[in-house]
């Protein structure tokens, strides 16, 4: 189970605003070490948590070893380099994460109750906000299940984000106005 989880975020390179507001949140000096496995939207599911069509877990297990025995070929200094020890350290934690409790708590749509998925689900439509295109839907509430069920999987740490538009009438930037005005 990583240590910090963090839900919501997307990972969209191609926004400048997006990759402003995502310079805040990584591990900064700590390093890849540290920063939190991303989960952009919960609804979506975690496709790297499963095996592409025909790979065993035998097979990338074989992959893993692989990349492990030519690492040793590599030059002594890249042998030493704290970045491809930290490399390898992430692929084995992907690996093992494929057999984890955080692949069952993304299965939150098959276990739980419907009364229970029902009390996620958001009780405002796209039409009621300033800037409909900034609707994210349920993405936030089934952000909150699946770091409940995480948490309850043994996860120290979850955040989830609520999207909202900066500058867009959520709050009083822009001296209140919104973007149309």
């Amino acid at each position: 189970m990583p240590p910090y989880i963090y839900i919501g975020r997307d990972v969209d390179t191609s926004d400048t605003e997006k990759q402003f507001i995502s310079e805040y949140i990584g591990p900064g000096f700590y390093g890849v070490r540290h920063a939190p496995f991303m989960v952009p939207d919960p609804g979506e599911g975690m496709a790297t948590l499963s095996a592409a069509a025909g790979m065993t877990p035998a097979r990338i297990d074989r992959r893993l070893k692989y990349l492990k025995d030519s690492s040793s070929l590599a030059a002594k200094e890249l042998q030493a380099s704290d970045k491809a020890a930290d490399y390898l350290r992430i692929m084995e934690q992907a690996r093992a994460m494929m057999e984890s409790p955080i692949k069952r708590a993304f299965a939150y749509a098959k276990e739980e109750k419907p009364a229970t998925l029902a009390a996620y689900e958001p009780k405002i439509t796209a039409e009621v906000l300033l800037d409909k295109k900034y609707f994210y839907g349920r993405r936030f509430g089934q952000g909150l299940l699946l770091a409940r069920r995480l948490v309850e999987s043994g996860a120290r740490f979850v955040q989830v984000e609520y999207q909202y538009g900066p500058f867009k009438g959520f709050d009083t930037h822009d001296d209140g106005r919104h973007a149309a005005d």
